[in-house]
């Protein structure tokens, strides 16, 4: 549903904000994914929405992945502190109207990516559950999550089910530093990753999924995420194995919003 808007549209700058408040809430998206969606909104023509967009990607609050990934759209960590700094001077009805909206919209892609999530077996008291998500041919997302039985009280699927685009939106915003030298160990089996001790693991073509062991409180996350080539799966994996507790709980925090 489009919104009210005022005579003449939005200001430029508020469209901006709304196209990179759409990216954020979407997640991990192609332009042509993420067109139909801003075009219900009303917003903004076409020519303005690719326009914009170039813009961002210059100024590096949104990028777009390459190799496996190639023509995907991330939301950069600039383009966070820019939405921090600046989102309330979206107009409230139209903020509210992208969230709401963005709901139904992140599960028809999760659908057509094949977002997969199921038990596994495990220990009495302890809830193990695999979320997957792919793209194609291409497994971008594994995550096996260990919890105790009452940190998500009730359904326990469908919140990471619900929240699975940000979830991989987070995972590959993940702030990274040039590791150039480094070289992580290469396994067959990314669940041998432990804290402290990412893996790669590879996936032919120069594509590589780096994998880490996450631990918060009550909770263990492994998370496997597929990158374009081996040094950006090495950084990544560095990274995210460095942000460590921290990560798991924003993660965490991710899932627990979608059960209230």
């Amino acid at each position: 549903m489009a919104v009210l808007l005022p005579q003449g549209g939005l200001p430029d700058a508020e469209k901006r904000l709304a196209l990179l408040l759409c990216l954020r809430e979407v997640g991990v998206c192609t332009p042509e994914q993420l067109w139909p969606f801003v075009a219900e909104l009303g917003t903004m023509d076409y020519l303005s929405f690719r326009l914009i967009l170039e813009e961002l990607c210059q100024s590096g609050e949104a990028a777009g992945l390459v190799g496996a990934l190639s023509g995907h759209l991330v939301l950069t960590p600039e383009g966070e502190g820019t939405l921090k700094m600046y989102e309330k001077r979206i107009r409230h009805t139209l903020r509210e109207e992208i969230a709401r909206q963005a709901v139904a919209y992140r599960q028809q892609l999760e659908e057509r990516r094949r977002c997969q999530v199921g038990y596994e077996a495990s220990r009495p008291g302890v809830s193990r559950i695999r979320l997957t998500i792919r793209e194609g041919e291409n497994l971008l997302l594994t995550l096996i999550a260990q919890m105790e039985s009452g940190l998500l009280p009730g359904k326990k699927l469908s919140p990471f089910r619900e929240k699975a685009s940000q979830i991989l939106s987070t995972l590959y915003r993940l702030p990274v530093s040039g590791n150039s030298g480094v070289e992580l160990p290469g396994a067959e089996d990314g669940l041998t990753a432990s804290p402290g001790s990412p893996v790669l693991v590879d996936q032919g073509g120069g594509v590589y999924t780096g994998w880490v062991f996450l631990q918060g409180e009550g909770v263990s996350l492994q998370i496997g995420l597929m990158l374009p080539d081996r040094q950006a799966a090495t950084d990544w994996a560095i990274s995210a194995d460095g942000a460590g507790e921290e990560l798991c709980g924003r993660l965490m925090a991710l899932v627990q919003e979608a059960k209230a």
